[in-house]
């Protein structure tokens, strides 16, 4: 299981007819810098997360330096979450997220019912 030192997001937010999909960032336990996409699907409702390992990811990721980290204080603190990725994500989506998942739920089914 993934040991997560921080995570931080969603930074990015990309609706479509039949997904959500959101951007997260973090960092393991090991001090490597992590790239994930969170995606909910409107025809099963379910939750799917995948680790983003494009060029562009590994850019932003080497862009971020080392002390900036550090003052996010989920960085710079002791808890490690350890788990699966897609569940220590889902808890950081809020309500508001939740509440689009539910209506983009409703509004598939009914046009796809």
């Amino acid at each position: 299981m993934p040991r997560i030192k921080a995570v931080w997001g969603p930074r990015k937010t990309e609706e479509g007819r039949a997904r959500i999909t959101w951007w997260f960032s973090g960092m393991k336990e090991d001090g490597e810098l992590c790239e994930w996409k969170l995606v909910y699907f409107a025809d099963t409702r379910r939750f799917t997360c995948r680790r983003v390992m494009s060029m562009v990811a590994k850019e932003r990721a080497g862009k971020l330096e080392r002390k900036d980290l550090f003052r996010i204080p989920s960085a710079n603190g002791d808890a490690i979450e350890e788990g699966f990725v897609t569940d220590i994500l889902k808890k950081r989506l809020t309500p508001e997220h939740l509440a689009k998942c539910a209506k983009l739920s409703l509004t598939y089914g009914r046009a796809h019912g």
